[in-house]
């Protein structure tokens, strides 16, 4: 078992979603964060921090796909998944 466990949180960029981002870099977790806009990920992006940010269209079932191929690519698997992210109108 891994001792730095993966979590992935979609609807990162704001909300619960980014306080969850906040709580688990704190706590030394690999973060996945997934969200359409990413503005308000910029200063973690920048930071040292074990975090991994994906602008992605949640609704768009390809683009979830290209996530996964690519987070096997990378031979990064989430122990955790958060579904933090709200419905665009």
């Amino acid at each position: 078992m891994r001792e730095n466990k993966i979590i992935m949180i979609s609807g990162a960029n704001s909300g619960i979603g980014h306080a969850c981002i906040k709580y688990f870099l704190e706590k030394s977790f690999h973060v996945i964060a997934l969200d359409i806009n990413n503005n308000n990920l910029i200063d973690y992006m920048k930071a040292d921090v074990p975090l991994k940010v994906v602008q992605i269209d949640l609704s768009n079932s390809e683009a979830i796909h290209d996530l996964f191929t690519q987070l096997d690519l990378e031979k990064l698997c989430p122990d955790i998944l958060i579904n933090a992210a709200g419905i665009r109108e």
